[in-house]
């Protein structure tokens, strides 16, 4: 990954699949919000990113507000998207404790 960003370093694919490997298998969760924050900068729709980062903060954080606010981007631009449906819709109910939002989700 460290070779493809420095090879294109605004490959946002190639940056938010860094970041994810940061997330899961590294488990240095600062450094994957950082590189999430910076394709979300220079890309603020990238779907991959949007998702990821919410359920990071979901996990990580707990910062609810910022990953709703992700995840609802993410269903901005793609509505029908049925794994942020079903990652905002669990965050609702096992989070947030909003049952009602989530069963409408």
């Amino acid at each position: 990954y460290k070779r493809a960003l420095e090879l294109e370093p605004h490959h946002a694919n190639n940056a938010a699949n860094y970041a994810s490997f940061l997330d899961q298998v590294r488990g240095d969760y600062q450094q994957a919000e950082t590189v999430y924050k910076q394709v979300l900068n220079l890309h603020p729709t990238h779907e991959g990113a949007l998702l990821n980062y919410a359920s990071l903060l979901t996990r990580w954080s707990q910062d609810y507000a910022a990953a709703e606010s992700l995840y609802r981007a993410a269903l901005m631009y793609q509505p029908r998207h049925v794994v942020a449906l079903t990652n905002y819709a669990h965050m609702l109910h096992h989070k947030l404790k909003r049952t009602g939002e989530a069963d409408e989700t």
